[in-house]
Parts: C-alpha cells; sequence; structure tokens
C-alpha cells in the first residue's frame, strides 16, 4: 500500500505474524481482526506524534502479552499509564521493579499494595516521598516486622496520638525531646518507670506518671531556673517518696499533713544558720537532735528522752548560745550546771525549792529587793555567804550555822519572848 494510500490494512480470523520490526505511525490505522497477532520485532507507535495502541474493543478485549521489555514515553517524553476498569493484581516475577515516577494506589477505591508473597518478600526501597491516604481519607499503616531509621533523619509525626505498644529503647548518647515550646503533658501508665540518667524537670510543662513506680536513679533538678513544684501522687492518693540520695532544697518545704519521720534513721538532724521553727509538741527521743548555728525555736511542749536517759545539750563546748524558755521547765531528773552563772536576775518571779535538800557549794550572795523562799527541806550554804537586806525566817524551823564565823553587820532584834543564847565553847 503506498505511502498516500488512506485505505484500511485489515486482517481476518487467521494469525497475523509481522516477523520484523513494525513502525505504526502516520495517520492510518492498523487494524485487525478476530486472530492472534504477533509482533517478534520491536514495535513503535507514532515516533512523532500522540498515537493510541489499542487491543481488541470495548467488551471483546482479548488478553495482550509482552515477551520483552515495555516502555512508556522517555527522559524527553514522559508519559503516564492509565488503566481504566477492573485491573486484576499487578504481579511480577523474581526481579527487581523500579518505580521512578510517581506511583498511586486505587485512588478510586481501596488497594493494597503487596511486595513479595509471605515469608518470601524482598526489600522495598523508596527513593522518593511515601504518602499514605490523604486529609480526606486517612488511613492506616501497619508495621509487622523491625522498623528501622538509618541516617541522620529526622522522624517526624501529625498532631495525633502515637502508640508504642512495645519495648521502646533511645539509643546511647541520644535524646528524647518534648520541644521546649511544648504544653502537652508526658504521662505514663501503670507500669514501673525508670529514668537512669540526670533528670531535670524545668519549663512551664507538667511531669506526670501514672500508677506505675517511678526510679530516678542520677541527680534530679526540679526547677534550675524558676520556681517549680514536684509533686508525689495525688490529694487523698499518695504513695511513698524514697530517697536514697542527698536531697537538695534551695527553698522552704512544706508539710500540709502528715508526718516528717526520721526514726528509721541513725544519721543526724542538722540545720544551717538560719532559725528552725517547731510549731507543734516535740518529742526527742532518739540518739541525736543537731543542728547548725541558727536559732531554734520549740513553740509546743518539748519532751527529751521519754523512754531513756537522754542529754539536751545547746550549742557545742566554748560556743554555745542561749537557751531562752518562754514556758515552765519541768525536769524529771537533776539540772548539772557546769560552767557559767545561774542568773535570774532579770526575773520578777520567785525561786522556790521543794522538800529536797537545796545545796549551794560556792559562795552565795543575797542582794537587792528579791526574796529568797526555800520549801520545807534543808538548804546547804557551804560558801561563804552574803546577805545584803533583810533575812526573814518563818515557822518552826531552826536556822543554824556551822562552826565558821558568823557576822551580823547591821541592827538585830529579837522578838518579845525570845532568847538568843551563846554557849561557851
Amino acid at each position: 500500500m503506498t505511502a498516500s494510500g488512506a485505505g484500511t490494512f485489515q486482517t481476518g480470523t487467521g494469525s497475523v505474524t509481522l516477523s520484523g520490526d513494525t513502525t505504526i505511525s502516520g495517520a492510518g490505522t492498523f487494524t485487525t481482526g478476530s486472530g492472534v497477532v504477533q509482533l517478534n520485532g520491536d514495535t513503535t507507535v507514532g515516533p512523532s506524534a500522540a498515537k493510541t495502541f489499542t487491543v481488541g474493543k470495548s467488551g471483546t478485549a482479548g488478553a495482550t502479552s509482552l515477551f520483552g521489555a515495555l516502555t512508556v514515553g522517555d527522559s524527553g517524553n514522559n508519559a503516564a499509564t492509565t488503566l481504566v476498569g477492573s485491573f486484576v493484581p499487578f504481579v511480577t516475577g523474581t526481579g527487581d521493579i523500579s518505580l521512578n515516577g510517581d506511583t498511586t494506589v486505587g485512588p478510586s477505591a481501596v488497594r493494597t499494595f503487596t511486595v513479595g508473597a509471605a515469608g518470601a518478600a524482598g526489600a522495598t526501597t523508596l527513593f522518593g516521598a511515601l504518602t499514605v491516604g490523604d486529609v480526606s481519607n486517612p488511613a492506616a499503616t501497619a508495621v509487622y516486622g523491625t522498623f528501622l531509621q538509618t541516617g541522620a533523619y529526622t522522624f517526624g509525626t501529625g498532631t495525633g496520638t502515637i502508640s508504642l505498644n512495645g519495648d521502646t529503647t533511645v539509643a546511647s548518647a541520644k535524646n528524647l525531646h518534648m520541644t521546649a515550646s511544648g504544653t502537652g503533658t508526658f504521662q505514663t501508665g501503670a507500669g514501673s518507670v525508670t529514668l537512669s540518667g540526670d533528670t531535670s524537670i524545668s519549663g512551664a510543662g507538667t511531669f506526670t506518671t501514672g500508677s506505675g513506680d517511678v526510679q530516678l536513679n542520677g541527680d534530679t533538678t526540679v526547677g534550675p531556673s524558676a520556681a517549680k513544684t514536684f509533686t508525689v501522687g495525688a490529694s487523698g492518693t499518695a504513695g511513698a517518696a524514697t530517697l536514697y540520695g542527698g536531697l537538695t532544697v534551695d527553698s522552704g518545704i512544706t508539710l500540709s499533713a502528715g508526718a516528717f519521720d526520721a526514726s528509721s534513721s541513725t544519721g543526724a538532724f542538722t540545720t544551717s544558720s538560719g532559725t528552725v521553727t517547731l510549731s507543734g509538741n516535740t518529742a526527742i527521743s532518739g540518739a541525736k537532735f543537731v543542728t547548725g548555728t541558727g536559732d531554734i525555736s520549740l513553740n509546743g511542749d518539748t519532751t527529751v528522752g521519754p523512754s531513756a536517759v537522754r542529754t539536751f545539750t545547746v550549742g557545742a563546748s566554748g560556743i554555745a548560745g542561749a537557751a531562752t524558755l518562754y514556758g515552765g521547765l519541768t525536769v524529771d531528773s537533776g539540772i548539772t550546771l557546769s560552767a557559767g552563772a545561774f542568773d535570774a536576775s532579770s526575773s520578777t518571779d520567785a525561786f522556790t525549792t521543794s522538800s529536797g535538800t537545796v545545796t549551794l557549794s560556792g559562795n552565795t550572795a543575797i542582794s537587792g529587793a528579791k526574796t529568797f523562799v526555800t520549801g520545807t527541806g534543808d538548804i546547804s550554804l557551804n560558801g561563804d555567804t552574803t546577805l545584803v537586806g533583810s533575812f526573814a525566817q518563818s515557822g518552826v524551823n531552826t536556822f543554824a550555822t556551822g562552826t565558821g564565823t558568823v557576822q551580823i553587820n547591821g541592827a538585830t532584834t529579837i522578838a518579845s519572848g525570845k532568847t538568843f543564847t551563846a554557849l561557851d565553847a
């Protein structure tokens, strides 16, 4: 048929075999009958213009077998392949498949993209971006094997919830960060949470755990740059907080309820140079209650050693401060004054003894407008006694001196009917 012919080349029901290379171009149509057509050489459809290669007709198409490679478009003339209608699974052989352009699976219906077969799947390498679903049709991605991300790239999620249902490991020298500007909550469940490294809780966020135990095995800093609150448990349901290391608090500790109990500790309770105020009743029964150089205010009843002999010491030898008692002092055993003076000169109250013996071993001076009142017990003044003022003895008791000299420098009055007897040696 001449190149300028406008007729049709049409075959019948028999097989048509074109063993050489076949080029279909120009304005003509290559139409076959109902027989099989074999194109055994390279076949080119429309190299100089867009042409259509159609197999069969609508509703009666037969199968097309390609025993060689199929190239659609080229580097200078990219072309898309459109599959219309029901498409049987796209099954490949055992060779590699390279999809170098954008690949869309099932834009109009739910489709499955399967690589390999169960137990024999090869690796899938994506050099471009992977999009699963869209804003109007979100879809889930299920990974049944190990998900491994390599390289220095970022794994970023959207704003939805992330569920880590298995063990999660953060590699050595790597961090698990919530962004500094994040206002979300980091919350655990009922399992144990162990933070083996140093922990710093700062910023405006909240570190909230579930009902499981939390172990902070490294140094823990709460709010290094601002006032922060460290809370264990919730109101009415809090568990115990156990500290195996030292606790440093830059601000105050407030005990809203419950007891401050150090009874199981063998260490010393030591304060610094600030004032220590115990507003309630205080019982000191352990081995030692040691403070620093600051003032101690015991505003309630204070009991020292109710079940054993204890010593209450203020300050240390040579550097002791004053002990001021604004209430009554009850001592079940004796009081020993190792050094210094027993000074009640600023008091307007009486110094009253009981029925026991009162012994003043040193020199005694009774002066001023004060009254020296004893109880019913004996009084022993073993040193020199100086009385400046009046000496009044009442009752039927005897005033007896020792063998030393008694000097009466003022006027002496003996009541009517009474005697003053001087005994000879």
